[in-house]
């Protein structure tokens, strides 16, 4: 069925969380240099692997969990490591003559503004086989995404980075998938739907490209015949996050995560409801929801003002899962970070009982909670209200 506008719900809610101050940290990296002594020696007196790569910055470290091997994307350069930090395979993804300006492929003719463009390393994620009948179909394989082409991916081998599996060729606009600007974030998560392998993409907002590219989409992973369909192609039958404004709503996006029946998206973007700062926000939807229906959101707040998520990944604390996230405080009414930061640690059972009490107070109470305050409201200028269904009463058989 073509996608639909969901309702985008807030829930205006405190989350008083474990704070450990960190010192400032740089918020660049530079160049690497080649180390003259790769044998490090730890606190304890032991030695450690340590490897200098080209590339600066290094954007995306992926484990292999069968292997144990690494690999890393950058700019220009993908690497193959192995646990013990030697290279196993090494390839190039640029520089190409390239911009942002132009739709590939890229002829001098047809695009005055075209130079020699570095490629920075967007989306670097494992596409497992597809279990099926209890055996596993198709070969694993590297996603590689950057910001050249607009944005299109290819795949890669896993035992040797430089040979290209599947490249998109003369791409169409349903393609484009990651940011065509280095300082625009671009996340991913790798799902299986019924055996059809998916990729969910958070991207922010380009000034310059196509202007269209909803903030959250659904990639097919591989091309169909019926219907016919190409890879990382965004269709209608596949959801999207659909927004009035894509420039108002620009999310920077920190990660995705797929934890259980879910995916969770992390981002920052102004409050466009309340006194319009920037704001920290954790949206989920079912894994298994094509349509967006079930697509839900609520900030995240941090004792201390630290407000602008900067990295997060999903863990254990005090053996229950739980997201770890970076914060960082925002200079006044600005996204940029501060160098005064601090790591917050959220339940997952508490962020799931917020996120779902925001979907029933918008569902069944209008967005009205128990005092009588709004507290769940429609996002994204689109023409979706809060509503009062029924209540479903669910009887559980003894």
């Amino acid at each position: 069925m073509p996608a639909a506008s969901p309702p985008l719900l807030h829930l205006a809610t405190w989350w008083w969380c474990l704070v450990l101050l960190l010192p400032p940290q740089p918020q660049a990296l530079t160049q690497p240099q080649p180390d003259p002594n790769p044998e490090k020696a730890s606190p304890a007196g032991q030695a450690f692997p340590h490897l200098s790569l080209d590339g600066s910055p290094l954007s995306h470290l992926l484990l292999d969990p069968r292997s144990g091997q690494l690999y890393v994307g950058a700019v220009n350069h993908l690497y193959h490591l192995s646990p013990d930090l030697q290279v196993l395979s090494f390839g190039q993804t640029g520089p190409k003559l390239d911009s942002s300006e132009c739709l590939p492929p890229i002829l001098p003719k047809d695009c005055t503004t075209a130079q020699v463009t570095p490629n920075t390393n967007k989306i670097l994620l494992l596409e497992e086989g597809l279990a099926l009948a209890g055996s596993e179909v198709g070969a694993r394989r590297l996603i590689v995404c950057g910001t050249l082409f607009q944005g299109i991916c290819d795949k890669r081998s896993l035992g040797n980075v430089s040979e290209v599996l599947y490249q998109t060729t003369n791409p169409v606009d349903t393609q484009y998938v990651a940011a065509n600007d280095p300082r625009v974030s671009t996340v991913g998560v790798v799902l299986n739907q019924k055996g059809v392998g998916l990729m969910l993409v958070g991207r922010g907002y380009t000034s310059k490209g196509p202007s269209d590219i909803p903030p959250i989409t659904t990639r097919r992973l591989a091309p169909s015949s019926s219907p016919a369909r190409q890879a990382f192609s965004q269709d209608e039958e596949l959801g999207k996050l659909v927004v009035g404004s894509y420039s108002e709503y620009n999310n920077y996006f920190i990660s995705a995560h797929h934890h259980g029946d879910h995916v969770y998206f992390l981002f920052s973007r102004r409050d466009m409801w309340h006194r319009k700062e920037y704001r920290t926000y954790v949206s989920r939807l079912c894994a298994g929801d094509r349509s967006f229906y079930s697509y839900v959101e609520v900030p995240l707040e941090c004792s201390g003002g630290y407000n602008l998520a900067q990295g997060a990944t999903l863990a254990k604390h005090q053996g229950r899962p739980a997201l770890f996230v970076a914060m960082a405080a925002g200079q006044a009414s600005t996204p940029t970070a501060t160098g005064r930061s601090a790591l917050c640690v959220y339940g997952m059972s508490e962020m799931d009982a917020a996120l779902q009490r925001a979907q029933e107070l918008c569902y069944t109470e209008g967005g009205t909670g128990s005092t009588g305050q709004q507290e769940a409201y429609i996002e994204y200028e689109v023409s979706s209200k809060c509503l009062r269904l029924p209540k479903v009463t669910r009887h559980r058989a003894a």
